[in-house]
């Protein structure tokens, strides 16, 4: 029977890569506890918004709210609560932007599919989980081994996992998109850094 994902074995793999100690629950009071549940949440949306994982896709049929806006579209729709990014609108002729946190275009209503936060890892493809593993190393491995080194090796682990992930999510969907631009590696320039900046807690 296959081993069901979970978030602290999602976590312990990322502790294993770099050398530190597993933890039985990521509330509990450890350095590596505390830092893996600070940066949790942070690096999940880093990861979904990464690909159009089939796993985190939802199809919604919106309506319009009450704004009107000011020129060039029609509708304002508000982002449904779970939205990490667009996908598809259902015609392929829909024109429309996100803009502080709304959507707006001139069609109505708006069918769209989305990435949502999808925060059950037991429905998580495994190559996506070891991916988050990964990213969960890169981000947590100075602080925890003091060591650039296993910055390093790290995010090249991540990239060659995410690869790997979105090969497979292509695979399973008969349906190869391309790898998109990732501005990640540009944003471990110091091994201080969050993967969008210093990360706040």
């Amino acid at each position: 029977m296959p081993t069901m994902n979970t978030q602290i074995n999602i976590v312990n793999s990322a502790l294993l890569k770099l050398g530190a100690t597993r933890i039985s629950s990521i509330t509990q009071n450890t350095k590596s506890a505390i830092h893996m549940n600070a940066i949790w949440a942070q690096i999940l949306d880093c990861v979904l918004r990464a690909h159009p994982w089939h796993f985190a896709k939802k199809r919604v049929t919106l309506v319009p709210n009450a704004t009107t806006p000011p020129y060039e579209y029609d509708f304002t729709y508000d982002l449904p609560g779970d939205w990490i990014r667009p996908l598809e609108p259902e015609h392929n002729d829909c024109d429309f932007v996100v803009e502080s946190n709304q959507i707006l275009t001139n069609w109505n209503p708006l069918n769209i599919a989305y990435i949502f936060r999808n925060t059950d890892p037991s429905t998580w493809d495994a190559c996506f989980c070891e991916a988050m593993a990964w990213r969960l190393a890169n981000e947590a491995a100075y602080d925890l081994t003091q060591n650039t080194a296993v910055v390093g090796w790290t995010a090249k682990g991540y990239l060659a996992q995410l690869a790997e992930a979105r090969a497979m999510n292509g695979v399973e969907n008969n349906n190869f998109p391309a790898l998109e631009a990732d501005t990640w590696t540009d944003a471990r320039k110091g091994f201080r850094y969050g993967l969008l900046g210093p990360i706040t807690r």
